[in-house]
């Protein structure tokens, strides 16, 4: 495997992203051919969506002063942390740990590395439909595929890992089942597996769940913070498995 990086000219609102990926391979000598993978990073391409925030036209509400207080952030990005998340989970000084459709994410996924002074990216908008886009744009007849990349810390641990928040042109999750392992048991569906163990103790479980989101939801309420859906089934589900209960 060979890795090359593609260097841009600066990505701003409103850019066409797949123009300037392929402005750049020209400039570099660089083609795409058949089974190659192109990473985009999901910073760059939820500029070129206008994702970019400057925070002085940002109003924080009383309850983002509040909570930037309580967590050591500036009002006005905490106010953008409220909007772009689903629910508040906790958070340290410096850090506010939200829930965003059904994920764990630090500051609701908000960067202000690689911004312009003053302004943070949010999340894109559409990282699938970009990414879909992007390949047929640049793949011309040729197999390739793209992936929106970010990164991910971990609690407790030096560094992070990359992860995909879309991908186009090939399988994101690979079917093992009913492979062997190395000692001849049948690889099966961890779906399967907790579907099993949900109906051997769903009472036990379910109560489980639900009395630690119950203490958190009121915790929440309590402090004043919004849940911007009153139910989370899969991030619950996640929740408990995270958890082991």
């Amino acid at each position: 495997m060979q890795v090359l990086g593609i260097k841009t000219d600066l990505i701003k609102p409103g850019d066409d992203l797949a123009d300037k990926l392929e402005m750049a391979m020209n400039d570099a000598g660089l083609a795409l051919q058949d089974g190659d993978i192109l990473v985009v990073s999901e910073s760059t391409l939820a500029t070129a969506e206008g994702r970019l925030v400057y925070l002085e036209k940002v109003e924080p509400s009383p309850l983002a002063r509040l909570m930037a207080e309580r967590y050591e952030k500036d009002p006005r990005e905490m106010q953008l942390i409220l909007e772009e998340s689903d629910q508040i989970v906790g958070g340290i000084p410096g850090v506010v740990l939200t829930l965003r459709e059904g994920f764990l994410y630090p500051n609701a996924g908000i960067d202000n590395s690689n911004a312009p002074p003053g302004s943070v990216v949010l999340f894109p908008s559409h990282p699938l439909a970009s990414a879909r886009q992007i390949r047929e744009r640049l793949g011309k007849g040729r197999n390739i595929a793209v992936i929106i990349g970010d990164s991910r810390t971990h609690p407790l641990r030096l560094g992070c890992v990359g992860v995909a928040l879309a991908c186009a042109g090939l399988d994101a999750v690979e079917d093992a089942r009913g492979q062997r392992d190395l000692f001849g048991r049948e690889l099966r569906s961890p779906a399967r597996r907790w579907r099993t163990i949900w109906s051997r103790r769903p009472r036990s479980l379910w109560e489980r769940v639900t009395r630690a989101y119950r203490r958190r939801s009121s915790g929440m309420r309590r402090s004043g913070c919004p849940n911007r859906q009153s139910r989370y089934p899969a991030s619950l589900l996640r929740i408990a498995c995270t958890w082991g209960l």
